[in-house]
């Protein structure tokens, strides 16, 4: 019921958008006026109820965005002209040309999509279709053709650099959708104000206004509130059915809109060939959404891989060795049937960060630690309990202080790279716990995406590197010597007691005085490796690979 009424909703404002507008704009003839209302009516509407949805994160990331209000709005602008000098039919053929356009800006992009031949054919079947419409064009609508060109690639820009604003493999902001949309209409208020100043149409307004009547007032009021509901039920309805039932119903609804002005309005006469050059136009359309949609969908593969960006002056393993053995191991008790189909839900840098921010503020969850415990010492996400076992295989649900009443609590768990949460989230959910969620692509893919957001210290990684910063250098909180707890310890170092060998964040001071182990009573110890295979001699240097580390054995 539920996805009926949310596409019936958007084709309904699909439809309504250009219908109403040309209505209004057939008898309210000042176009930056009915723009000037429409952003008005949005703007106020968004302020009253969307007031606690609205985001920004920056004054920076105000100002970047402020960018696109002028493309937006004379996107608005240039529509209602075209609109007014065109049929709907002609607006809607020419708009379907300007992939063409979108390809070439795209090409400029700091990581712009693969073009394949199956877009290319369809954007010259759309190219074809439009030509063919065009070329028994009455005299009377080439003004037409002007605008919507005009508009066209006036929304190809907006589009692009709403794009590159956006997506998180460009330059993103970080602003939510309702700041979005109140920042494009609320600053749009200017820009389009000062148009009607110099257009002079203030002092046609009294005029216009009085010659309007019940049904004209009913026009505009629904062009604006068709501008704000298109917005919300595109949304509503993408979220509920497929992108390719999205794709066949934005073009089915082009086809009522040629239907409605040719057959109901009476406001246009289509010849044979018009008609087969908008059917083509419309085609080329839904061939060109299906091949990008694969051509994203195939880039997205490519993304899942999440190869590290981080550089080494040197190789960090000293040696090749490949061996056969199990990925992850976990406790008997979750291992048990688990089911690696329901892992949990991948959460994005950008939205596990708002999580973290959101358990600040007092929201319900916990913060799960899938790690060692020594890898917590020298690192971890703000509140995250220290794990109590120093291998992932004695990890159990009690070890991590979870109990049957957390099993609607949500669960927000890390670990460097992203396994380890997939072999734990399934054995959660396993256990009956329901709201798990997982860091996609672990505290690597957070710092190379986001930085050092909500981290403090460093990350422990199992080559001879040791640790690695999250984000920029210096950005990430320190984290302090275990032994003193007065100064910065970067770097881990095991005990040069043999029969300890504790991994310990301890700064090179204290590893110094306590002659290389972790306490004195190892000090005592029998078993002890020299000082001098220590590194001990001209200062310490795990770096090199005097210092033994923990293989990747013993995860």
């Amino acid at each position: 019921m539920q996805t009926i009424l949310a596409t019936s909703s958007y084709c309904f404002a699909s439809v309504g958008m250009l219908l109403f507008n040309k209505l209004a704009i057939q008898n309210f003839p000042l176009e930056c006026c009915l723009v000037w209302a429409q952003l008005f009516f949005s703007a106020a509407c968004l302020g009253v109820f969307g007031f606690p949805y609205i985001h920004v994160g920056s004054t920076r990331d105000l100002l970047r965005w402020c960018m696109v209000v002028p493309f937006y709005c004379g996107m608005l602008l240039t529509s209602i002209l075209a609109l007014k000098t065109a049929p709907m039919t002609l607006v809607i053929v020419l708009r379907n040309t300007s992939p063409l356009m979108t390809l070439v800006f795209e090409r400029f992009y700091p990581e712009p999509l693969q073009i394949s031949k199956y877009m290319l054919g369809s954007i010259l079947l759309m190219m074809m279709g439009a030509m063919m419409y065009v070329w028994q064009l009455p005299m009377d609508n080439w003004q037409g053709i002007g605008w919507v060109m005009l508009n066209s690639a006036i929304a190809v820009v907006d589009r692009l650099l709403q794009r590159l604003l956006l997506s998180k493999e460009q330059c993103p902001v970080d602003i939510s959708k309702a700041g979005i949309t109140l920042i494009n209409n609320l600053v749009g208020l200017l820009p389009v104000g000062l148009a009607i100043w110099a257009s002079g149409e203030i002092s046609s307004l009294p005029l216009a206004v009085s010659k309007l009547t019940r049904w004209d007032q009913f026009f505009i009021a629904m062009s604006c509130v068709i501008g704000l509901a298109i917005s919300y039920t595109s949304i509503w309805a993408q979220s509920l059915i497929s992108a390719t039932s999205f794709l066949v119903m934005i073009n089915a609804n082009k086809f009522v809109i040629i239907g409605i002005e040719a057959f109901g309005m009476h406001s246009k006469t289509l010849t044979p060939l018009q008609i087969v050059g908008a059917s083509l136009t419309i085609l080329g359309g839904v061939l060109y959404g299906k091949s990008r949609q694969a051509i994203e969908e195939e880039a997205e593969e490519r993304k899942q891989l999440l190869p590290s960006k981080i550089p080494v002056p040197e190789p960090a393993f000293p040696r090749l060795r490949v061996k056969a053995k199990q990925l992850v191991s976990l406790h008997p008790e979750l291992a048990e049937q688990v089911d690696m189909t329901d892992r949990g839900e991948d959460l994005e840098p950008e939205e596990w960060r708002r999580k973290l921010q959101g358990l600040s503020m007092g929201e319900p969850g916990k913060v799960l630690d899938v790690r060692n415990d020594y890898e917590w010492d020298l690192g971890h996400f703000a509140h995250a309990e220290r794990p109590s076992t120093e291998q992932l295989r004695a990890m159990t649900a009690e070890s991590m202080g979870l109990q049957s009443e957390d099993q609607e609590t949500p669960l927000y768990m890390y670990c460097t790279g992203g396994i380890r949460c997939e072999f734990m989230g399934a054995a959660l959910r396993q256990r009956g716990f329901k709201k798990v969620y997982k860091l996609k692509g672990g505290i690597q893919h957070y710092g190379n995406t986001v930085g050092a957001e909500e981290w403090k210290g460093r990350l422990f990684v199992f080559d001879r590197r040791n640790s690695i910063s999250v984000g920029p250098e210096g950005r990430a909180e320190p984290q302090w010597c275990s032994t003193c707890g007065s100064r910065v310890a970067e770097e881990f170092w095991n005990c040069g007691n043999m029969d300890c060998n504790r991994c310990m964040v301890t700064c090179r001071e204290c590893l110094r005085s306590l002659d290389g182990v972790c306490c004195k009573g190892c000090m005592r110890a029998a078993r002890r490796l020299p000082a001098t295979w220590r590194g001990m001699n001209g200062g310490l240097n795990n770096m090199q690979g005097n210092i033994p580390i923990l293989s990747i054995d013993e995860i």
